[in-house]
């Protein structure tokens, strides 16, 4: 099985709006697409999501596998929280990330990068 990836919310929304950079769009072409409920979320909290963006992102969504807080991402959460100074929606995407031995991708590498052993590709810097 080749390397898989947890697609964080700006990443996801770049790809679709055509901003990421030739290696990264490359990237996200060829990756399965998992993503956590958290950046289901934030995806489709934006206030000014287009009809065309919310269409495109309700088929990104669709096809993706979307990973719940279960008991094991909500525990290895609350390790990130009081180990960490990271926000709770981070902290989730950290903990599904980890704990289904995911690499991140994300252009917010700087929320991430002290956390031990997750494994971070910023989309913009390939």
């Amino acid at each position: 099985m080749g390397q898989r990836y947890l697609i964080d919310s700006n990443a996801a929304s770049d790809f679709l709006d055509g901003l990421l950079p030739p290696k990264g769009r490359n990237l996200l072409n060829k990756a399965e697409p998992f993503i956590s409920i958290i950046t289901q979320i934030e995806v489709f909290s934006y206030k000014e999501l287009s009809v065309d963006n919310k269409r495109k992102l309700t088929v990104f969504v669709e096809n993706a596998t979307v990973f719940e807080v279960d008991e094991l991402v909500a525990l290895k959460t609350i390790n990130l929280r009081l180990n960490y100074k990271i926000k709770l929606a981070d902290a989730i995407i950290a903990a599904t990330a980890l704990h289904y031995h995911l690499t991140l991708i994300t252009h917010n590498t700087s929320d991430f990068k002290k956390i031990k052993g997750l494994k971070l590709i910023d989309p913009y810097n390939i």
